[in-house]
């Protein structure tokens, strides 16, 4: 069977049409169809860039707007710079804090005095105002190797979700053993944003984090529900807008945000 029509991308496109038709995610094909370049398919420069500094920006600039471009240029210095002296868990727990606590930056404001604040990467309030973006198998350049996870979700250009598949006859065990802890070798500044590992089948699923071994990983079911009540929550408050009105779950933040931003 070839590729194109293998079981494992059958797999793969039935979670990607999810993530966009359900969660109303924007979608990318990134197989050899990436354009690199500024003005590029993602704005990537180079496959060693894990963070897609194009939407990353628009964000910055929307949730802190008004500020001098040394503010938002010294922010995104700090999100993507990596360290070869400290551990993946401590690059990421570094990243964690500076999403949930907002990027430390100072400048000069139009008085000429200096500044200092922290600036906003996420919108916990109002997560529908955020960019989400699903990108399917997208090369990423490590150290030494070359790799393409099926699917990496990223949010404002942050790379927070990463997707593993197998065909639905394979055991999902394999997505950990073959593939997480290779990618985890070989291109391991892609999990220093990371906030949630997926390995599926397409009828089982685990779900994770980067310090999760196989036996830890718990049972994808309950991530499924969170996603379907997340589609819901988002159509309900769409409608809800789109009518003038108003209800108890227009008002509330999503279950899923709302625990990201307070955890």
């Amino acid at each position: 069977m070839t590729y194109e029509y293998s079981e494992d991308r059958l797999v793969q496109q039935t979670v990607a049409n999810y993530f966009h038709d359900k969660l109303e995610w924007e979608s990318v094909f990134a197989y050899n169809e990436e354009t690199l370049g500024v003005d590029g398919t993602l704005g990537r420069v180079s496959e060693r860039e894990i963070v897609l500094v194009r939407y990353l920006s628009q964000a910055l600039e929307q949730l802190n707007s008004g500020l001098p471009s040394e503010a938002y240029e010294s922010a995104i210095k700090q999100i993507i710079e990596t360290s070869a002296t400290k551990s993946l868990v401590q690059i990421n727990r570094e990243k964690y804090d500076l999403y949930k606590n907002g990027i430390p930056v100072s400048f000069r404001n139009e008085k000429g005095a200096l500044e200092e604040k922290r600036l906003r990467v996420f919108d916990f309030e109002n997560p529908e105002k955020n960019h989400f973006l699903a990108v399917r198998e997208l090369w990423i350049q490590g150290p030494l190797y070359r790799r393409r996870p099926d699917i990496l979700g990223f949010v404002n250009g942050i790379p927070l979700l990463f997707i593993e598949l197998k065909n639905v006859h394979k055991d999902i065990r394999r997505a950990f053993n073959e593939n997480l802890r290779d990618y985890r070798d070989t291109i391991p500044h892609l999990f220093d944003h990371n906030a949630i590992i997926v390995l599926s089948n397409g009828h089982d699923a685990k779900v994770g984090s980067i310090t999760s071994s196989s036996s830890t990983l718990q049972n994808g079911n309950v991530w499924l529900k969170k996603t379907r009540a997340l589609s819901t929550w988002k159509r309900s408050r769409r409608e809800c807008s789109a009518n003038g009105t108003s209800s108890t779950s227009s008002k509330t933040s999503s279950p899923s945000m709302k625990a990201q931003g307070n955890s």
